[in-house]
């Protein structure tokens, strides 16, 4: 384990009762996932283990996050099932809509709202470039405010950045007018850094890693900035509570909640970290994740296919079969050669040879014929 330098922040502000709420909700929110089932001729969705027809009509469109799904009815209502049951929200079509992991937001082509927790809230008339991630929803006012929804509420952070931003999870980095780059974190904004020639950044939950001006790679990490390498890195990605970067040294390093772990003395190539999971292809072709401190192997491949939610990562094995690995363990999610699949946390529902669609957990695999 390595030292790390750090800089404390003026004012170390804790978290409101509703984020801490908020934060526990969204880590334990049950898996959901709608469907068309062709052969009962059924809008379903699978919920929390049970799938509940919610139309008997095959909706016009539909989008989904892990427990949230909004729809077009047939007869142009505009609805979202949350919480075990479907509400109308508005009776026209939305000119666009979209989820998140908990929420959704539409425009009406005048106003757009967003739905969070079970209500409705008016962002404002005349919004653009309304950008969604997880917990959060970053739009422009009509008087050029760069604003986030987060927590019920909305926030005008200051005149549109006109260099753009990069969403995290729940906060969200930017460079401003005046060329600083900041972070929007837990109603807090913090300047780390002048806008240069080699800025590199990039958000994940809690995390923002950035170049500084001079070529040193570092982190702000729940309102502290540590310093995790003086000298520039190769390549560098961003997770959750996490930054995986490759040295001058040729060494693969993670920095992890705080901690700085050396994984492997020779340059991957290949190494990426999504939302909780961080792996990568060592030199004789294995498939290894970053796990308690190390690196592990899990499969003596390299797949061609991967996605994850959290801390769920799914590929495909060499026979076109689906795998996973979540909490340190691996499991045979499919028998039959897939499709298409799709994840969200705690859940893995796809499309086999076989014609019939397959909910899997770790706990339990439905399979249901859909035509």
């Amino acid at each position: 384990m390595k030292m790390l330098l750090f800089v404390k922040i003026n004012k170390l502000f804790a978290c409101s009762l509703i984020a801490i709420i908020f934060t526990i909700n969204a880590a334990k929110a049950q898996p959901l996932y709608p469907y068309w089932d062709q052969y009962n001729m059924h809008f379903n969705v699978f919920d929390n283990g049970q799938i509940r027809n919610i139309e008997i009509q095959k909706p016009q469109s539909f989008k989904a996050g892990a427990s949230v799904c909004a729809y077009v009815s047939n007869v142009n209502d505009f609805k979202i099932y949350f919480n075990g049951k479907s509400t109308i929200v508005s009776r026209f079509v939305p000119k666009s809509y979209d989820c998140s992991n908990s929420m959704v937001s539409w425009n009406t082509g005048v106003s757009s709202f967003v739905f969070f927790n079970g209500n409705v809230k008016k962002l404002c008339d005349g919004c653009s470039g309304i950008t969604m991630n997880d917990s959060m929803v970053q739009f422009n006012d009509r008087y050029g405010f760069f604003s986030v929804f987060y927590n019920n509420r909305i926030r005008s952070l200051e005149i549109s950045p006109e260099t753009g931003f990069t969403l995290g999870r729940n906060l969200i980095a930017f460079v401003d007018r005046n060329n600083y780059l900041k972070v929007w974190y837990h109603d807090t904004t913090v300047i780390l850094e002048n806008s240069h020639a080699n800025l590199k950044y990039s958000c994940g939950l809690n995390t923002v890693g950035f170049i500084d001006v001079t070529n040193r790679l570092r982190v702000f990490y729940k309102n502290k900035i540590f310093t995790l390498d003086k000298l520039p890195p190769k390549n560098f990605v961003v997770g959750d509570d996490m930054v995986a970067w490759v040295d001058q040294n040729n060494n693969l390093r993670i920095f992890h909640k705080g901690n700085v772990f050396l994984l492997e003395n020779y340059d991957p190539g290949n190494f990426n970290i999504i939302e909780g999971v961080m792996f990568y292809k060592s030199n004789i072709n294995e498939l290894k994740v970053f796990e308690n401190g190390k690196g592990r192997a899990i499969e003596s491949y390299f797949p061609t296919s991967f996605s994850a939610k959290n801390s769920l990562l799914v590929y495909s094995d060499f026979r076109n079969r689906l795998k996973a690995y979540v909490e340190g363990e691996v499991y045979n999610v499919s028998e039959d050669i897939v499709t298409s699949y799709a994840v969200y946390p705690g859940l893995v529902a796809f499309y086999s040879n076989a014609k019939s669609l397959t909910f899997w957990t770790k706990e339990d695999h439905i399979e249901v014929q859909i035509n």
